[in-house]
């Protein structure tokens, strides 16, 4: 009975952790913009304002940049909304686990990306 807990809670920590990973990764680091440069992918508008502005979002210039466009502005801004990417993540991989589970995934795939965000980032 003890084992057959621990695989439960193994299987509801590990999409859990998945989604928090790929959150942490796309919001907190440059890892996009940095593998677009290594295939000679440059953007100097945005690295110009990024300077000026070191708190915008790569996504979230070029949703500003495709505004006449309601098509790539709606998934430009999408894909540089927490809330919304997360609510994304958690159904795709609640499709491989569980889609009984997708609320669990995502309330605390969200609040564990915060309290990550929260601990390392402090001082932002």
């Amino acid at each position: 009975m003890k084992e057959a807990l621990e695989v439960a809670v193994l299987n509801l920590i590990a999409p859990i952790g998945v989604i928090t990973s790929f959150l942490f990764i796309w919001f907190k680091t440059d890892f996009f913009l940095s593998y677009l440069k290594l295939f000679n992918f440059k953007f100097p508008d945005y690295e110009k304002q990024h300077i000026e502005n070191p708190d915008l979002f790569f996504f979230e210039y070029l949703a500003c940049k495709n505004s006449s466009s309601k098509f790539k502005f709606f998934i430009f801004k999408l894909i540089s909304c927490e809330f919304c990417l997360c609510a994304w993540a958690s159904l795709g991989v609640s499709l491989f686990y569980s889609l009984n589970f997708i609320g669990i995934y995502y309330v605390f795939s969200l609040f564990l990306f915060k309290y990550l965000e929260n601990c390392f980032f402090k001082d932002d």
